[in-house]
C-alpha cells in the first residue's frame, strides 16, 4: 500500500512540475506582453507630449491670426464704409502720384542739403523767427532761431496736478547741448539736460546734430507749494549764451481736493454704463444683507443709500437685534421704501434658504458702508453681461465729515493681490448658485466676506471689476484697521490649509506674504548674457555666489564680448562659470534661447549682468511661484543703485512700445499708491533682467521670438503666457540692485516696435486688466487720470488770488531751516529731532521742512509738526540727510531753498574712514555738523570744508505710567535691554554679542535675570540666526512689536542696564538716553560713544580692532571696526546683577553727564555759538 501510495505521489509531482511549467512559460509570455504594452503606453505619451505641444503652439497662432484678423476686418469695414471713401476714389488715384512725387523730392532734397554745408546752413536760417532781447527773463521768442524747444506736459488740455508733476517736453539747439532751468512762479526749482530719445523730433529735424536724444521726463514733488494756480516757466540755454523760454499755467490740488472734484465731475457727468442704463429687467433679484454695527446712526446711512437705488428689484435681509430701533429712526420716506423688501434673518444660512439659486444674486454690507445711486445697476448688468460669479468695483472712504476720501482704484481679478492685501474690499455681488449651505455655516458673522471671496476665487473664473467708484467704506481707526487684517489672516490660514496645507504665511506690516511650498530642491538653471565688462559682472556674480541661500543652481553665462573685454572673460574662466560663446550680433532673445537649449536644469532664471544680489532668500523667493503650475513668468523687486523703483512690474498703455514700469524711478515709501510695492501680485508682464519660469512652460512658449532682438521680448513671452491662461506673478520677497543707469537715454528699437505692435495692437487698445481705466497712462505713479477740460474740473474750487505768488521768498530772515527725516522712527529722525530740541532750547528761530523720499522708517513721530513748513525763509539751512543722499534730497526739493543760503549737512558715520562715494556731496554744502569726535576726525580726513562736532542732544521724559507687566518682563528679574533695527547692519550693532555675553554668564534658567532684544523694524526672515542663537536660554527675549517712542521710553525706564556691544557707532543714541533715565551701561569702548563715556558712569568694555572681511552695505571690505570682549562683558553683566549699589551709582553718574553736557540747553549753547560765528564770518566777507 505505501508503495502505491508512493508512486501515486510520484505521479502527482510530476503533475504539478508539468503545472508549475506551464505556469512559467505563461507568466514570461505575460511579462512580455506587459513590456511590450509598457513600450507601448511610453510611446503614446511621448507622442501626447508632441501632440500638446504642437497644440498649444497653435492655439497661440490661431490666437495671433484671429486677433490680427479681427483688426483688419474692423479697419477695412470703418474704411469701406466712410463715406470719404466712396467720393474721393476719382482722386485716389493722383493723390498717390503726387505723394511718390513729394516724397521722392524730399528724400533727394534731404541728401543734397547733408551733402553741401553752404545749402545746409542756408536750411537753418530758414528757421530763424526773430532775435531776442538781453533784459530780463526772456520772453517766448527770445532767441528762437537758435532753439527748438516743446512742452508735452502739462499743456491747456493737461495741467491739473495733485502731489507730483511730470515734466515732459524736448528742446535741442543747432551747435551744442541744452541746458534746461525750470521756475514756478519764478522761483528755481532743477535745473537737467535733455537726454531722453525722441525719435518724432528726429523725423522733424534730421540734420540737427541732438535730436536723437532732446527729450526730457521729470517727475516734479510739489509737497512745498500751496493749493491754486501757478505759472511754469522753462528756461533753455545753450554754450553760445542763446536763451528760450516757454511759459505754462496750471493747478495745484494739495490733499483730498483732486478727487473731490474729480468725483464730482464724474457723478454730473452720468457714471452709468451704456449696458446699465439699458438694463430695465426685474427678473433678477439682489439680496442685500446688512450686518448689524455699534452706531444706529452707521445702520441708518447704509440703508438709506440702498433706498435710494435707482434700480428696484432688491430686497433688504438685516442680520441683528436692533431692527424695531433702527425702524423708529428712519425717515418715513425711507421706511416706506424699505418696509416691504425688508426682513430680520438670525444667520447667514436661514437667509440662503429663501433664495432663488438660478436667478437671485447677493451683496453684502456691514453697517455704515453706503452704495451710490447706480450701485446696484452697474452691478447686476455686468453680472448678466459677462455672465460673472462675481463683480466687484472700486471704491472709497467716507471720512468723520462725511467727505469722500482714499479712493480704491481696483485692479483686475488677482487671487495672489487678494491674498496679500484685500485691495477688493467687503461690498462685491456674487451668484447666490455658487454658495453652499455647508460652506458659509463654518463662517463667521465678522469675516464671511472674505472667506467667501476666497473660495469662488479659488473655484471660479467668472470673476469681473466695475471700474467705477460704486461704494463708500467709513474710516476706520487704528486699531479697527489692526483688527480686520488679524481677522483677514486667520480667514486665509484657514483657506490655505485646505488650498496647500504645507503653505506657510507671514505678515510684515499689514502685508501677507505666503510661502508656497517647493517641493524637493529642483535645478535653476541661471542664464545670463554678457558682453563681460568686467565692472558689472564681478560684483554681479560675486554677490551671487557669495549671498544666495538656495544652492542648487547652476551658472551659464553666454559670452557676446566678441572679444571686447578679456578681462572680463578671464574672470569668468578663473572663477569656473560655464561661458558658452556667441560670437554674433547682439540679439537678446537669440542668446537667452540659447543659454535655455544648453541648461540641464528645470527652472530657467533668466538673468542681466548688471544685477547685484542684496538678500539671501532671493532665488528661492522666486522659486516658490515658478513652481506653482498657474503661474507663468515670475519677477522680483529691480531697484536703482539709488533706491529708486526700477521695475515692480510691467502694464500696458496704448503708445510708445506699448508698456510702462509701474512706479518706475519712485522711491519705494508711504508716496507708492496702495504701496503696491510692497504686494505680491498678478501683472502683465515682468521684465527679463530677472525673470523665472519653468522650462516646460518656456518650451512650451518656443522660448523668446528672436525677431523681436533688443526689446519687447520679455514683454511678448509674458502675453503669450497669459493667452494660454498662466498668471505672471511680481514679488517684492525677491529684491535685487538693477545697475542700468537711472539716466540711461530712454530708446526703442523701431522694428521692435512696430513687431510688437504688429502682434498686440488690439491688446494694447484694450488697455491692461490689472491696472484701472480710471488712473493715468501718462505717469506711472497710478495718479489719477485727468483727461476732462481742466476748467470744468476745478469750476467749483476757490483760490486764493494771491497763491500765485505765495511762494516766492524776497527776504531771509535769520533763522534754521533744519531739513530731515522729522518723523522716521530710526536713528537718523531721532538725530533730525535732537536738532529741533536744541534749537528750541537756544531760542533760535527755525522750521522744519520734512523729507521722507526712500527713508523705510515707519513715518509716525508727529511730535514736531506743528514746527513744519512748506518753504525756507531763514539764512541757514541745517540739512540732517547724510551725503548718500543729499543729492536725492537737492533733486527732490526746490532748487530756491538752497540757494543763498548757507547751507550746513548734518552727518553721521561709523567708521574711520567716509566713503569715496560721499566726497563729491562735500561740493554742495558750506559746513559738515558731526554728532562726536570720531566721526569729525574721519570727515576732516576728506573734507575741504569746516568739520564741526555738534552733538546730539539726550532729553527723555518718562510720565508713562506702563509698567514690566505691559512689555512681558519678569517683575524681579535684574533686565538687561539691548536694541537694534533690521534695517541696520545687524553685524555693527552686534546684538549676537549680548546675547552671547549674557548666555556666558548666566544659566538658560536662572530666573533672576533677563536680556531684551528689542527688534525695530522686524522681519521675520531676518531673526532665523538670532532665534536660533537663543533657543537655549528662556530667559532671553525677543520683543519685536512695533512701539511709539513713549512706549520705548518707558520700556528704558524699565530696565536694570543697558547693553551696547557695537563694533562702531557715529555716537550712539540707544545706551545715551538709558544714561539719560540713569541706567547702568554696558558699551564698547570705542568709536563715537566715548565722548559721554567715562570711568565711573559705564562699564566700558575693552575691543581689539579687527578688518572687516567681507563687505556689510556701507561698510566696506579693510575697514577696521572693534571687536568687543565678550568675556569681560559677561563678568560686568554678573558684577551688576550682583551689586545694585555699583548699578545706581554708574547710573546717577551717567545721569549728570548726560544733563551737563548732552542736554537740549547744553548742545543749543552749541549751535547758538557757531551760528554766531558763521554770520559774522559772512558780515565780514561782505564789507570786505
Amino acid at each position: 500500500q505505501l508503495d502505491k501510495d508512493h508512486t501515486q505521489l510520484d505521479k502527482n509531482y510530476t503533475q504539478l512540475d508539468k503545472n508549475y511549467t506551464q505556469l512559467d512559460k505563461n507568466y514570461t509570455q505575460l511579462d512580455r506582453s506587459y513590456a511590450q504594452q509598457i513600450s507601448e503606453f511610453s510611446k503614446l505619451a511621448d507622442k501626447h507630449e508632441v501632440l500638446s505641444k504642437d497644440f498649444q503652439a497653435l492655439r497661440l497662432k490661431y490666437h495671433r491670426l484671429e486677433t490680427q484678423h479681427k483688426k483688419l476686418d474692423a479697419d477695412l469695414r470703418e474704411l469701406l464704409d466712410s463715406f470719404s471713401w466712396r467720393v474721393t476714389r476719382p482722386y485716389r488715384y493722383l493723390s498717390q502720384g503726387l505723394k511718390n512725387f513729394v516724397r521722392s523730392l524730399k528724400k533727394n532734397t534731404v541728401k543734397l542739403i547733408l551733402k553741401n554745408p553752404a545749402l545746409h546752413q542756408t536750411v537753418r536760417d530758414a528757421h530763424a523767427k526773430i532775435p531776442g532781447n538781453d533784459g530780463g527773463l526772456p520772453n517766448s521768442e527770445t532767441r528762437t532761431d537758435k532753439f527748438h524747444f516743446g512742452l508735452d506736459s502739462p499743456n491747456e488740455e493737461h495741467k491739473v496736478f495733485s502731489e507730483s508733476l511730470t515734466l515732459r517736453g524736448w528742446a535741442l539747439t543747432e551747435a551744442s547741448e541744452v541746458d534746461i532751468t525750470f521756475f514756478i512762479d519764478e522761483l528755481e526749482f532743477r535745473a537737467f539736460k535733455p537726454a531722453l530719445s525722441r525719435p518724432d523730433v528726429t523725423e522733424v529735424y534730421p540734420w540737427l546734430p541732438h535730436a536723437t536724444d532732446c527729450g526730457f521726463s521729470e517727475q516734479i514733488n510739489l509737497d512745498f507749494l500751496s493749493s491754486g494756480a501757478h505759472t511754469l516757466t522753462l528756461v533753455a540755454k545753450n554754450a553760445e549764451g542763446y536763451r528760450s523760454e516757454l511759459k505754462q499755467d496750471f493747478y495745484l490740488l494739495k490733499g483730498n481736493q483732486l478727487y473731490s472734484a474729480w468725483l464730482k465731475y464724474q457723478l454730473s457727468n452720468d457714471p452709468q454704463t451704456a449696458i446699465g442704463k439699458a438694463l430695465n429687467s426685474d427678473q433678477f433679484v439682489v439680496h442685500v444683507i446688512v450686518n448689524e454695527g455699534l452706531d444706529i446712526g452707521a445702520s441708518l446711512a447704509t440703508l438709506n443709500s440702498i433706498a435710494a437705488q435707482d434700480w428696484s428689484s432688491w430686497k433688504v435681509h438685516y442680520l441683528g437685534n436692533d431692527w424695531q430701533e433702527i425702524q423708529r429712526s428712519l425717515l418715513p420716506e425711507i421706511r416706506l421704501a424699505l418696509q416691504e423688501k425688508t426682513d430680520v434673518a438670525s444667520s447667514l444660512v436661514e437667509l440662503l434658504q429663501r433664495v432663488n439659486p438660478d436667478r437671485d444674486y447677493l451683496l453684502g454690507l456691514n453697517s455704515g458702508e453706503q452704495l451710490f445711486p447706480f450701485a446696484l445697476r452697474e452691478l447686476i448688468a455686468c453680472a448678466q453681461a459677462m455672465n460673472s460669479d462675481l463683480v466687484y468695483s472700486d471704491h472709497d472712504t467716507l471720512n468723520s465729515d462725511g467727505i469722500h476720501v482714499d479712493p480704491v482704484f481696483t485692479f483686475g481679478w488677482s487671487p495672489d493681490h487678494v491674498m496679500s492685501r484685500n485691495y477688493v474690499g467687503d461690498m462685491y455681488l456674487v451668484r447666490a448658485a455658487t454658495i453652499s449651505l455647508d460652506f458659509i455655516s463654518t463662517c463667521k458673522p465678522s469675516d464671511w466676506r472674505y472667506a467667501l471671496l476666497l473660495h469662488i476665487g479659488n473655484c471660479s473664473d467668472k470673476i469681473h471689476r466695475v471700474a467705477s467708484i460704486l461704494w463708500s467704506a467709513p474710516a476706520q481707526a487704528g486699531k479697527n484697521l489692526e483688527r480686520r487684517l488679524r481677522d483677514e489672516t486667520v480667514v486665509l490660514e484657514k483657506h490655505l490649509s485646505q488650498l496647500e496645507p504645507q503653505a506657510n504665511l507671514t505678515m510684515v506690516d499689514g502685508y501677507r506674504y505666503i510661502e508656497w511650498p517647493i517641493p524637493g530642491e529642483p535645478r535653476v538653471s541661471i542664464i545670463i548674457p554678457t558682453t563681460a565688462k568686467l565692472d558689472l559682472i564681478k560684483p554681479c556674480l560675486d554677490s551671487l555666489t557669495a549671498i544666495t541661500a538656495y544652492e542648487n543652481y547652476e551658472i551659464l553665462m553666454l559670452d557676446n564680448s566678441r572679444g571686447r573685454n578679456p578681462d572680463g572673460i578671464a574672470y569668468l574662466h578663473d572663477k569656473k562659470f560655464e561661458v558658452i560663446e556667441c560670437d554674433e550680433t547682439f540679439n537678446w532673445s537669440r542668446l537667452n534661447n540659447i543659454g535655455a537649449r544648453r541648461a540641464k536644469a528645470d527652472y530657467l532664471l533668466f538673468l542681466n549682468d548688471d544685477i547685484e544680489i542684496t538678500d539671501a532668500r532671493w532665488l528661492q523667493e522666486l522659486l516658490r511661484h515658478a513652481v506653482r503650475p498657474e503661474v507663468g513668468a515670475v519677477g522680483g523687486l529691480l531697484l536703482y543703485p539709488n533706491g529708486a523703483i526700477q521695475h515692480a512690474g510691467v502694464f500696458i498703455v496704448n503708445f510708445g512700445g506699448g508698456c510702462a514700469h509701474l512706479f518706475h524711478k519712485m522711491m519705494p515709501d508711504e508716496k507708492i499708491y496702495r504701496r503696491l510695492d510692497r504686494t505680491v501680485r498678478e501683472v502683465t508682464a515682468n521684465t527679463g533682467a530677472c525673470l523665472m519660469l519653468s522650462r516646460k512652460k518656456f518650451e512650451a512658449m518656443e522660448g523668446f521670438d528672436e525677431e523681436l532682438a533688443v526689446v519687447g521680448n520679455d514683454i511678448d513671452l509674458c502675453l503669450r503666457l497669459s493667452t494660454l491662461g498662466y498668471r505672471n506673478i511680481w514679488t517684492p520677497q525677491c529684491c535685487l540692485i538693477h545697475h542700468e543707469s537711472i539716466s540711461r537715454k530712454a530708446s526703442l528699437p523701431k522694428a521692435d516696435e512696430m513687431a510688437m505692435w504688429k502682434r498686440w495692437s488690439i491688446k494694447f487698445s484694450e488697455g491692461d486688466s490689472y491696472y484701472n481705466p480710471n488712473l493715468s497712462l501718462e505717469k506711472w505713479d497710478c495718479s489719477l487720470r485727468l483727461d476732462m477740460p481742466a476748467e470744468e474740473l476745478i469750476a467749483d474750487l476757490q483760490f486764493d488770488a494771491q497763491d500765485l505768488r505765495k511762494n516766492r521768498q524776497l527776504t531771509l530772515t535769520p533763522g534754521v531751516n533744519l531739513i530731515g527725516y522729522i518723523r522716521a522712527e530710526m536713528g537718523v529722525g531721532e538725530g533730525a529731532r535732537s536738532d529741533a530740541r536744541a534749537l528750541e532750547a537756544a531760542a533760535i528761530d527755525f522750521g522744519i521742512i520734512n523729507f521722507e523720499t526712500a527713508n523705510p522708517g515707519r513715518m509716525t513721530d508727529l511730535s514736531w509738526r506743528h514746527k513744519e513748513i512748506l518753504s525756507a525763509p531763514y539764512d541757514i539751512n541745517l540739512i540732517h540727510i547724510n551725503a548718500d543722499f543729499l543729492p536725492l534730497a537737492k533733486q527732490e526739493l526746490p532748487a530756491h531753498f538752497f540757494k543763498g543760503r548757507y547751507n550746513i549737512a548734518y552727518w553721521a558715520w561709523e567708521l574711520e574712514e567716509i566713503p569715496r562715494e560721499w566726497i563729491p556731496a562735500f561740493e554742495e554744502i558750506d559746513e559738515v555738523w558731526v554728532p562726536s569726535e570720531f566721526v569729525r576726525q574721519a570727515m576732516e580726513k576728506s573734507s575741504p570744508v569746516p568739520v564741526i562736532t555738534i552733538p546730539h542732544c539726550i532729553d527723555l521724559k518718562t510720565e508713562s505710567v506702563l509698567s514690566r507687566s505691559y512689555f512681558g518682563i519678569p517683575e524681579s528679574a535684574f533686565t538687561f535691554l539691548t536694541m537694534f533695527d533690521t534695517r541696520s547692519i545687524a553685524e555693527r550693532k552686534n546684538p549676537y554679542g549680548a546675547v552671547k555675553a549674557f548666555k556666558q554668564a548666566f544659566a538658560g534658567n536662572n530666573k533672576e535675570v533677563c536680556l531684551i532684544l528689542k527688534v525695530n523694524n522686524a522681519e521675520e526672515v531676518k531673526l532665523d540666526s538670532l532665534l536660533e542663537e537663543i533657543k537655549s536660554h528662556p530667559n532671553i527675549l525677543i520683543m519685536e512689536t512695533p512701539h511709539s517712542r513713549l512706549e520705548i521710553n518707558a520700556l528704558l525706564s524699565l530696565i536694570d542696564c543697558f547693553v551696547s556691544l557695537h563694533r562702531s557707532e557715529g555716537f550712539g543714541l540707544a545706551p545715551a538716553e538709558a544714561m539719560c533715565l540713569g541706567k547702568a551701561t554696558i558699551i564698547t569702548n570705542w568709536s563715537g560713544s566715548i565722548d559721554y563715556m567715562t570711568a565711573d558712569n559705564c562699564k566700558a568694555i575693552d575691543f581689539e580692532l579687527i578688518r572687516i572681511e567681507k563687505t556689510l552695505g556701507p561698510y566696506k571690505a579693510g575697514q577696521r571696526w572693534a571687536e568687543p570682549d565678550l568675556e569681560q562683558a559677561a563678568a560686568a553683566m554678573r558684577e551688576l546683577a550682583a551689586d545694585p549699589e555699583l548699578t545706581a551709582k554708574l547710573g546717577n553718574n551717567a545721569r549728570e553727564t548726560i544733563r551737563q553736557f548732552f542736554s537740549p540747553t547744553a548742545v543749543g549753547r552749541k549751535m547758538l555759538s557757531r551760528l554766531e560765528e558763521i554770520r559774522q564770518h559772512q558780515e565780514s566777507n561782505t564789507a570786505r
